[in-house]
């Protein structure tokens, strides 16, 4: 949703319905993170494991978002303790721990 942004506005075409969505969704999101930043498989349920793939996606978005104007502060910081997590993640092998 955060790149449908950035090329809808690139095109002039209002984005203040998608705005709207993105800023729900990671708000959401932001509160079912874990401690350390990363997210569970499934989202709402603390029991189930910790999941890199996804954590780097919303990672990702937050970075994104901040960068646009979008989303405030606390998700940058966010977004750079995704990007620790996901380099604590990767083992000198090059194997990824909390992938499914």
């Amino acid at each position: 949703l955060v790149e449908l942004l950035d090329i809808l506005a690139t095109y002039g075409i209002s984005i203040d319905k998608y705005k709207r969505t993105f800023i729900s969704l990671m708000d959401k999101v932001y509160d079912l993170k874990s401690d350390t930043g990363m997210v569970h498989t499934l989202l709402d349920d603390r029991g189930s494991y910790l999941e890199i793939t996804a954590t780097a996606l919303f990672g990702y978005a937050a970075l994104k978002g901040h960068r646009l104007g979008i989303l405030d502060e606390k998700y940058y910081t966010w977004g750079i303790r995704t990007c620790e997590a996901l380099t604590a993640s990767i083992r000198e092998d090059g194997s990824i721990l909390y992938a499914s």
